[in-house]
């Protein structure tokens, strides 16, 4: 299946659409055949294309006969299929679902966890499911004790150690979701990202790039319109940045030398969707992209 074909089928228009993008799905198809070829894996898992609804359940069954587990032998598995076809049609979020019927699920759902569990296998598509079913369960349960960023941060950190330990990863996320110490920025009220998490844990610290910009439109995701960037604060990084003669530009947080350890002092900036926070930067990314004039995101029809 083309690169193309697959991101509309399984993540948001916002990004499988998006007109600037397409140069990039393209280029993954053309590596297909190339010693070293850009791969793409989740890690927020969302269920909102069609593939989960049209996909999970077969892959899932497909698994498990492969592992000596034959699904149909489990009186429920019909409706275990049935509710991932309504509930992945929303996300796996409760909807307007009856809180019976998601409870229901939800049962379902860890009975099938305890049958991935208990297969016998150390490939690594059973700890994928594994995971799979276990975001499920997370998002569709009220005062879940596990947050979407700790389920994230399990799912990359599998990524990263088991399934793709010698490649080089690069994850694509909102900045909200990759800074560090989000739990140190007041106006967050004790959010704690994915990337906080993941820095805390892993033996090698990830180098985590945020990205703001000074003027231009961005695209308004609730309407499909567009809305204008406003004018940064005086003194902000993007104040300070507009006095440069750059377009683009790369700012290294870390490691800072004397001539820039002003830097390290709090300061109002918006690489968290374009809200004015004030933070000590370098505390949450190691980089910053500065991007002068930003253009929205424009969501072409499908092409597949």
């Amino acid at each position: 299946m083309p690169a193309g074909a697959a991101t509309e089928r399984a993540i948001f228009p916002l990004w499988s659409r998006s007109e600037q993008l397409r140069g990039l799905f393209d280029y993954i198809d053309a590596q297909v055949g190339a010693g070293s070829p850009l791969r793409l894996a989740g890690f927020d898992n969302q269920a909102s294309g069609t593939l989960s609804r049209d996909s999970l359940t077969h892959d899932l069954g497909t698994f498990l006969r492969e592992n000596g587990v034959d699904p149909t032998s489990w009186d429920e598995w019909p409706d275990f299929v049935a509710g991932v076809r309504v509930f992945a049609a929303q996300g796996f979020r409760p909807g307007g679902a009856s809180a019976d019927s998601v409870q229901t699920f939800v049962e379902l759902a860890r009975e099938a966890l305890d049958r991935i569990e208990a297969v016998k296998s150390d490939r690594a598509d059973a700890t994928f499911w594994s995971l799979v079913v276990r975001g499920a369960v997370t998002r569709l349960t009220p005062g879940s004790p596990e947050t979407r960023d700790a389920a994230m941060a399990r799912n990359l950190t599998w990524l990263v150690r088991d399934r793709f330990p010698e490649e080089k990863i690069i994850v694509w996320a909102a900045s909200s979701r990759i800074m560090a110490a989000s739990d140190a920025i007041e106006e967050l009220d004790g959010f704690v990202s994915m990337g906080s998490l993941v820095r805390e844990a892993w033996e090698h610290a990830p180098f985590i790039i945020g990205f703001t910009a000074l003027e231009g439109d961005i695209l308004d995701v609730s309407n499909g319109g567009v809305l204008p960037l406003s004018e940064p604060a005086i003194g902000s990084l993007e104040e300070i940045w507009s006095g440069t003669q750059h377009d683009v530009a790369f700012l290294p947080l870390r490691d800072l030398q004397p001539a820039v350890r002003w830097l390290d002092e709090p300061m109002v900036a918006r690489p968290l969707g374009y809200r004015e926070v004030e933070a000590v930067w370098p505390r949450h990314f190691d980089a910053i992209v500065f991007t002068r004039v930003m253009e929205p995101s424009r969501i072409a029809p499908p092409r597949f």
